[in-house]
């Protein structure tokens, strides 16, 4: 079944506020992996510092498989910067950059194929 972009976003929004009533809407020390049902309730399924950790845990992969539908986010934190004329400056990793930014980026993917990506900074 697809989960529409509506109901992914009121999810994604409903993830946010909580987040950001803990404190951690930016600043979360691991990456999380979720399952998404057909409501857009999010159901954590695991965490890790390490997002490529995380992607490759096949503890992960047994629980999704156990699941009705295969509808998962994941939800990673990092820094942004502009991008600038001078070349020197985009060499600055952007947590070094003067005008850095905390970002939040979930992507969700749905077993029929769609994906939505959710920024926020």
């Amino acid at each position: 079944m697809s989960i529409s972009s509506e109901v992914l976003s009121r999810g994604e929004n409903a993830l946010f506020q909580l987040d950001n009533s803990k404190g951690m809407a930016f600043d979360s020390h691991s990456a999380r992996i979720f399952h998404i049902d057909d409501d857009g309730l999010f159901t954590l399924i695991d965490h890790d510092r390490d997002v490529y950790d995380l992607l490759s845990n096949d503890d992960v992969a047994s629980d999704l498989s156990k699941a009705d539908n295969i509808s998962i986010g994941v939800l990673t934190y990092g820094w942004a910067a502009p991008i600038s004329d001078d070349e020197d400056e985009n060499h600055i990793a952007p947590s070094q950059h003067k005008d850095k930014k905390r970002v939040r980026v979930l992507v969700t993917a749905c077993d029929h194929g769609s994906t939505v990506t959710f920024l926020r900074f």
